[in-house]
């Protein structure tokens, strides 16, 4: 399994997760009472024993912490690639804050493609609730537990969001059912005939998938005649970690953010085209 890169929280941890990650880059390596007892004692995380063993667990297998016996230790290897990480979105911004209008990059795999996108969205997002607007090859965000995803879901409740996926397998259409009842206007089977694409403002996000990786999506959503057939596990470890070569856009562009917002709301009743 490679690692995940979400950025680790500045300042007070907000998550026990956060507080486990803020402890272990201060002192390590630590048994799992240890951290428990810091998190009660120094932290004021009233959380269970074996709740904290699980975030360890979970942190274990996302390879940002590694384990030497019983005793605690961030990986390294987690560092390096937050750092790499934080250049990347270092740069990326500083592209717009020297008045270019656009930045291309590529991201490693599909998980980290996603973490980037919460980063980046998180950065961009205004106070006040705006219209966001998803264009996508599948429906997946509900399906998967980890962190990056209860980010981006709550992302787009906290926006005006409007969902489109191109395939209605029968997995799109559960996310769909799931997204609308949570009063999140979602639909699926619309080809737009254009790269899956995120628009926030006036700024646009645009993501080439290379064929084979959507070949794979497209026959383990194709493959699932009920949601039970869908094996989380093995579609994140075989495809979303899988190792390729995501191509992205990044655009500050009114008039495009317009026209693909204009022609996506198109498709729901009462969506208003606007920031």
């Amino acid at each position: 399994m490679v690692g995940t890169i979400i950025l680790p929280k500045i300042g007070q941890p907000k998550t026990t997760r956060d507080a486990v990650i803020s402890i272990l880059s201060q002192e390590w390596p630590l048994s799992a009472k240890q951290i428990y007892n810091k998190l009660q004692r120094e932290n004021g995380f009233a959380v269970s024993y074996q709740a904290v063993h699980k975030i360890l667990k979970d942190l274990e297998n996302e390879n940002i912490i590694c384990r030497n016996n019983l005793a605690y230790s961030i990986n390294p290897e987690w560092v390096e690639r937050v750092g790499n990480f934080a250049k990347m979105m270092q740069e990326s911004f500083a592209s717009f804050s020297n008045g270019s209008d656009s930045n291309n990059f590529s991201l490693d795999s599909i998980y980290n493609l996603d973490s980037f996108i919460v980063e980046m969205a998180e950065k961009i997002m205004s106070p006040e609730r705006q219209t966001l607007c998803i264009y996508w090859c599948h429906f997946w965000i509900p399906l998967f537990q980890k962190e990056t995803y209860k980010r981006l879901k709550r992302m787009i409740e906290a926006s005006n969001s409007y969902g489109i996926s191109k395939s209605s397998t029968i997995l799109d259409q559960w996310c769909e059912k799931f997204w609308t009842g949570n009063k999140v206007r979602m639909k699926c089977g619309i080809d737009l005939d254009s790269p899956d694409f995120i628009i926030y403002g006036d700024f646009v996000i645009q993501v080439y998938y290379p064929k084979e990786i959507v070949k794979e999506l497209d026959k383990i959503y194709s493959s699932c005649s009920k949601i039970s057939d869908f094996d989380m596990s093995s579609m994140f470890e075989n495809v979303f970690e899988k190792k390729t070569k995501i191509p992205i856009t990044i655009n500050r562009n009114p008039e495009l953010a317009e026209q693909l917002r204009g022609k996506m709301l198109g498709y729901f009743k009462g969506g208003k085209n606007g920031k």
